[in-house]
């Protein structure tokens, strides 16, 4: 997971205006966190539905890390409905 994220945002730094910068590298940290937080949860096996709070977990940040992707670099339809059921999901 955090290969990806760091692709994404090896991908986006150089079409992110340089003042979104410090916020992008913020949210990316945020996500990482976000990703140990439900793996912990996961891992750790005290939730009685796991799998569905790690398909939720990584659907999440699949929206999360296509979102900008879409936005910034390629814009394609796929990718809005993607995005918008990973986000209803």
């Amino acid at each position: 997971m955090g290969y990806i994220i760091y692709s994404v945002l090896e991908l986006l730094v150089n079409y992110i205006p340089e003042h979104m910068l410090f916020f992008t590298f913020l949210c990316a940290f945020s996500l990482v966190i976000y990703t140990i937080i439900f793996a912990m949860i996961y891992i750790s096996d005290n939730y009685s539905t796991t799998t569905i709070l790690l398909a939720s977990g990584m659907c999440s940040v699949f929206q999360i890390l296509l979102a900008p992707i879409n936005e910034f670099f390629l814009f394609m339809k796929t990718f809005t409905v993607l995005i918008i059921i990973c986000n209803i999901m």
